[in-house]
């Protein structure tokens, strides 16, 4: 039966996943992956960051953050995007583009 997770770090604020099967417990180690196009620029999205990089390339724009943890992030976003250098830009994600492992590295099924 689905089931959820909440899931914290130090570079996103929380959100909490749907699981297809058995959820992490509490405290768990977990790795979330975002593929650059499935992020989103979100007024309350869970990822903030500073712009370094802002590259046009006609059919989209690829944006490189550095978050406050220090972590650099890229995203390749729409070509209407309007991020400018040193802006914070705020992004989120669907969760069923999320991937997220345990571990033991094993793939959670996030639906």
């Amino acid at each position: 039966s689905p089931t959820s997770s909440p899931v914290h770090s130090a570079v996103m604020a929380p959100v909490t996943l749907p699981l297809d099967g058995k959820a992490l417990k509490s405290g768990d180690t977990a790795t979330l992956g975002l593929r650059p196009h499935h992020l989103l620029p979100a007024p309350d999205g869970a990822i903030a960051g500073k712009v370094v990089l802002v590259e046009r390339l006609g059919n989209e724009t690829i944006v490189n953050l550095t978050l406050p943890s220090g972590q650099t992030m890229i995203a390749a976003l729409g070509s209407e995007s309007t991020a400018t250098m040193g802006e914070t830009l705020t992004l989120g994600f669907a969760p069923d583009k999320a991937l997220l492992f345990n571990a033991e590295g094993i793939n959670q099924k996030v639906i």
